[in-house]
């Protein structure tokens, strides 16, 4: 699923409980809302643009732990990742 490019922000719960494997969010985006993919046990692969500065509490709790991050090297999200128990790949 690649989220539109119109949007800059990710509301909380916005994407709970969703059924897709794959996750492309927009450059454009700077936040990522509480619980935004809570319980979406199918996701596998998210990737977050280095404009993404914020990312809220339990965003991905309850996904399946087979969940990679993708990102860019040295971004939010790779550090996120990391302090979160995430594997992040960097964007190839």
């Amino acid at each position: 699923m690649v989220l539109p490019s119109s949007l800059t922000m990710i509301e909380a719960e916005a994407f709970m409980r969703t059924a897709a494997s794959v996750v492309c969010i927009q450059d454009n985006v700077t936040t990522i809302g509480e619980r935004a993919f809570y319980e979406s046990s199918s996701l596998r692969q998210v990737y977050i643009p280095a404009s993404v500065t914020f990312i809220g509490e339990d965003a991905f709790a309850g996904c399946s732990s087979a969940l990679v991050i993708i990102g860019e090297p040295g971004s939010y999200a790779e550090t996120w990742a990391s302090g979160n128990g995430f594997v992040f790949v960097e964007r190839g």
